[in-house]
């Protein structure tokens, strides 16, 4: 196919090695990720890649690997309660109230729910008051928590987060050369085509002294990366984030990575929006995280204390 249509191309000599490490990992790991049986893929705040949890049909299952929150002594450790409830805990912290409320997946009705007000600068206080007015008996059978996106909702409508600077790389024709209005931003060296195919290459060290004066300059702390034909070959898009990410030990989000949408403005919109919220979601999902783990440890005695 190169000859035939006058492309270059070289043959590289591949490894086994990875396939190998495939199909024997037993735990995930930065080339890995393992998902159990009943799990799905998804994005990971806490870790800025993708990450693994149970589905609502399997959360309560039993199926092993299924990790259980069991908050205190339960003879059920598989998330059902009397009768085969299966229950899952749904957290709304919003810009003033913070919501819990417990569901019966299988009775399909809300067994038991409270409000506090949000606390900003620890959430975890916030967290704790609405999980302290649940009825703790139905509590420590939760086996899905799922948080709502309120939070990161605010942020974006009241012009909150980090500073980010965007690198994009227009089409041909300098075709959406100008995406989105946030600054900083830079246009950069490196074209693709509607069909993914590479019309000019990315210039590293372009790459280097533009995020360079961005962080010295304008104080970013996170960039944003995207470029035309992004979604259907996202070549260049990883190139500049590796080059990024080896420069500043930052969070660099791309394009491809939050929309498939063929609309280059959109995307490019849509990373910036997300990689300026990341480190407050990620410190939300720690301090839920560190809330969680304490109510391991409580015991509820018959008379209520704890």
């Amino acid at each position: 196919m190169a000859e035939e249509y006058n492309w270059q191309y070289h043959a590289i000599k591949g490894s086994l090695s990875l396939v190998t490490r495939l199909l024997t990992a037993t735990e995930s790991d930065a080339q890995i990720l393992l998902v159990p049986p009943g799990h799905i893929t998804m994005y990971s705040a806490i870790d800025n890649g993708l990450g693994e949890a149970p589905s609502v049909e399997q959360a309560g299952s039993g199926h092993s690997g299924v990790k259980h929150l069991v908050f205190g002594e339960s003879e059920s450790k598989t998330g059902e309660g009397e009768g085969g409830a299966i229950y899952g805990l749904g957290i709304d912290a919003g810009g003033t109230y913070t919501d819990a409320v417990i569901y019966d997946f299988k009775q399909k009705n809300v067994q038991s729910k409270n409000k506090a007000l949000t606390t900003k600068w620890d959430f975890a206080i916030g967290i704790a008051s609405a999980l302290d007015g649940l009825d703790q008996t139905i509590l420590h059978q939760v086996s899905l928590v799922s948080v709502s996106t309120t939070l990161a909702t605010n942020a974006i409508v009241e012009g909150e987060g980090q500073r980010v600077g965007l690198l994009f790389m227009p089409g041909p024709g300098g075709a959406s050369s100008a995406p989105v209005s946030n600054s900083p931003g830079a246009l950069i060296t490196g074209q693709m085509n509607i069909s993914g195919q590479e019309i000019q290459p990315v210039n590293p060290e372009e790459i280097r002294t533009v995020a360079r004066r961005m962080v010295v300059h304008d104080g970013v702390t996170a960039f944003a990366v995207s470029g035309y034909g992004g979604i259907i070959n996202p070549a260049h898009e990883m190139e500049v984030k590796k080059i990024l990410a080896e420069e500043f030990d930052m969070i660099v989000c791309c394009g491809h990575e939050f929309s498939n949408l063929l609309n280059f403005a959109v995307r490019a919109q849509t990373v910036v929006l997300n990689a300026r919220i990341i480190p407050r979601m990620i410190k939300f999902f720690r301090e839920l995280d560190r809330v969680l783990e304490e109510k391991k440890h409580y015991r509820t005695g018959h008379g209520g204390e704890r």
